[in-house]
């Protein structure tokens, strides 16, 4: 059964920050940043995302006639906007973000990120490619 929880993980050079927050759909979203640079210089960007992620996902996702892809592309373009204001400068800052629908039975998946990824299910493993640039890098 799915946790109805909000989940965002974020790694900054080895260091993983958590936390959660309830959504009011039957839904799952999480979220992985990879932050370009030494960790203490960048958690600021850190927090900045991480705030962004709090309040934006429930507001985008909660509504029951929500169109996730939608939802996710704006969800992705917050956090680019969060992540160039926090950093004050270009900060490559490859992500990965899902939001997983139990009523539907699928999952929406955005890659920000110039490395392939990787899938496994029952059949086997599949190979996800790069569906975009690092956030941080650009302003739109």
């Amino acid at each position: 059964m799915v946790s109805w929880r909000l989940f965002i993980l974020l790694r900054v050079c080895s260091a993983i920050f958590a936390t959660s927050s309830a959504l009011a759909r039957r839904a799952c979203c999480s979220c992985l940043l990879d932050v370009a640079g030494p960790s203490p210089q960048n958690q600021g960007i850190v927090a900045a995302a991480q705030g962004v992620f709090r309040r934006s996902a429930p507001e985008l996702l909660t509504a029951e006639d929500t169109n996730e892809a939608v939802a996710m592309a704006d969800l992705c373009l917050r956090l680019n906007a969060s992540i160039m204001k926090a950093a004050g400068r270009a900060c490559s800052c490859p992500a990965f973000a899902g939001c997983y629908n139990e009523g539907l039975g699928n999952s929406l998946l955005l890659q920000c990120r110039t490395y392939p990824g990787l899938l496994r299910h029952g059949q086997g493993i599949t190979e996800l490619p790069a569906t975009g640039l690092p956030l941080g890098l650009f302003s739109h």
